[in-house]
């Protein structure tokens, strides 16, 4: 079965940006989310629930942004049909309004949702036709031919003057001065064909002396390498922490000369990590005797002694890049993981107790209650306010992505608004502060006197959205 794990981190990274205002990244991330989940045969439950709820946020900002962008897109259509019942006395103004048009198009496609077919398809094909009559103007190639002949001789002097003012031994910086020069040569095109042989000729000739500036280079290098082979071999400490500390020394300095070519650097690099491997094979048995230790960490968890477990791994400090090590890793985060779920589980059950211990004076484990939520339990609860409790109701469902009732549509599409602009104009609550936010403003406008079916229906619904997910 496919690994869904992925998935939902992504669901959650695109959830965290629209909470954030960062509605572009969260819909480009939730495309992403929709190309991927087209390798699998079949989506599990739960995902489908998160997927669908991702997906109902970006539809629901697609909207918002096609009812700002579509009256401007139609605005450029009709400037677009001017052009066309027109005939233009300046083709060459005519062709810049018209590109002007196209680029304001393209700016509207970048920021909002991208425009339906039908206006694309109208927009492109009153373009084409307003094209039309500027046609000759992009028609001279001759000319742009003959103005790139003089670029590239411009690109040509420009190559000549680095040559005689950069007499510098550094390998990498003329590589790739060299490879930009290769880049801009190319795209300068096209040239007339009769001088297109002639100007690559310049070219190769002109560059020529950097490539010879390069092999010289690279000899002083080679020796320098050979005569760091040759230190390597006088390294004999009686400390091998010392002949480590002067091995990985003389790495960085190989490492600071630059690289050669591919099958003189393999040798050469072969040889030096065959001189190292005699000062590593004490530290590769205190290694080994590292990754001997995981049974017992793994044995620690089975007995459910995370502390120790960890304390453990901790001190596995030397093969943090073996395959046992990244497994334990992965098995210890799943084990926090599985406690965090549990605590979160039973935190939730605490709050959805809320309502019945301060109306009905239960019994409930205040300790398992958040403690933002505990000092709740102190309020006065004389003061109703019907529309607060109602509001924070609804908040939390949207929240949640849970169904309001059919006769709340008109104040959740309201409430739907509000929570836009605040994302734009002001700093958001994560999702579980704001979710204590609305649990706090439901109880702080509870009235112990007046309680009675539309204070417990709401708190039925709330519940509901609470235990959802």
């Amino acid at each position: 079965m496919e690994n869904t794990s992925e998935i939902f981190k992504l669901i959650e990274s695109a959830d965290n940006l629209f909470q954030q205002g960062s509605i572009k990244e969260g819909q480009r991330l939730t495309r992403d989310i929709n190309f991927q989940l087209k390798q699998f045969q079949s989506i599990p439950r739960k995902l489908l629930h998160k997927v669908n709820f991702i997906r109902a946020q970006s539809r629901y900002f697609d909207d918002i942004s096609s009812f700002a962008a579509n009256p401007k897109r139609e605005k450029l259509i009709k400037e677009a049909s001017k052009f066309v019942e027109n005939t233009p006395k300046d083709i060459k103004q005519r062709a810049n309004e018209i590109h002007d048009l196209q680029s304001r198009w393209q700016r509207l496609d970048h920021s909002s949702r991208p425009a339906s077919r039908k206006q694309w398809s109208e927009f492109s094909k009153i373009i084409d036709a307003a094209w039309l009559p500027c046609g000759n103007y992009f028609n001279e190639l001759n000319e742009i031919k003959n103005q790139n002949v003089l670029k590239k001789e411009t690109l040509l002097d420009d190559l000549s003057n680095f040559i005689n003012t950069n007499k510098r031994l550094d390998l990498k910086f003329l590589r790739k001065k060299l490879k930009s020069f290769d880049e801009q040569w190319k795209n300068i095109s096209p040239v007339p064909d009769k001088l297109f042989r002639k100007l690559n000729r310049q070219w190769y000739e002109t560059q020529q002396p950097i490539y010879d500036e390069i092999k010289k280079i690279e000899k002083l290098i080679e020796e320098k390498k050979n005569k760091i082979l040759d230190n390597v071999e006088l390294i004999s400490n009686e400390d091998n922490a010392e002949n480590i500390k002067q091995y990985l020394n003389l790495k960085k300095e190989w490492n600071d000369l630059g690289r050669l070519s591919y099958k003189i650097e393999k040798k050469l690099f072969t040889k030096f990590v065959k001189l190292g491997d005699r000062f590593f094979e004490e530290q590769n048995q205190m290694k080994q005797e590292q990754v001997n230790k995981i049974p017992e960490i793994y044995t620690l968890l089975e007995s459910k002694n995370l502390a120790d477990a960890i304390a453990r791994f901790k001190d596995l400090h030397l093969i943090k890049d073996h395959k046992d090590y990244k497994k334990v890793s992965k098995t210890i985060k799943n084990f926090q993981q599985d406690i965090k779920r549990q605590q979160k589980k039973a935190s939730t059950t605490a709050v959805v107790s809320m309502f019945d211990a301060i109306v009905n004076n239960q019994k409930i484990d205040q300790d398992l209650v958040p403690s933002s939520l505990q000092k709740v339990f102190s309020n006065n609860f004389d003061n109703r306010d019907k529309e607060s409790m109602h509001e924070a109701c609804i908040r939390i469902e949207i929240l949640h992505n849970i169904d309001s009732l059919k006769k709340d549509q008109e104040l959740r599409n309201k409430i739907q608004l509000q929570i836009l602009n605040e994302k734009f104009n002001q700093k958001k609550l994560n999702k579980k502060d704001e979710e204590i936010f609305w649990i706090q403003s439901f109880f702080q406008n509870l009235s112990l006197k007046d309680v009675g079916d539309f204070e417990k229906k709401l708190w039925k619904r709330i519940t509901k959205a609470l235990l959802a997910n």
